[in-house]
């Protein structure tokens, strides 16, 4: 059976970033491929920092992960919030990665290992 418990223990390490964050990173690195075309007073670009973006590295290696796209009113963005948003989104995707894993090996007469 898969339980939460089991989820969490599956989790090697967790990073979070937001998107300015990583657009930042990009262009100081000089991988940034983007296309700038700034509305005016960089809107654009400053919306980016209420885009929180959660990775999941687990035990085998393989990355998990989640984003939360902030308050729809900019004012009320919690970075907190977002982070915690953010990984609830990938903790989803295991939770389903597990469960994909599981089926298979039951339609494979095999039994899973959780």
């Amino acid at each position: 059976m898969i339980t939460e418990n089991f989820v969490e223990s599956s989790i090697a390490s967790e990073h979070y970033f937001t998107a300015a964050d990583g657009r930042t990173g990009a262009i100081a690195n000089g991988t940034y491929t983007g296309v700038e075309r700034p509305l005016a007073n960089d809107r654009d670009l400053e919306a980016l920092a209420h885009v929180t973006v959660c990775i999941l590295v687990m035990n085998n290696g393989h990355k998990v992960y989640g984003v939360n796209t902030g308050s729809i009113d900019p004012a009320r963005f919690n970075a907190e919030a977002g982070r915690q948003l953010a990984r609830k989104d990938a903790i989803g995707k295991i939770w389903e990665l597990l469960g994909f894993e599981a089926r298979t090996k039951l339609a494979n007469g095999l039994k899973p290992l959780y």
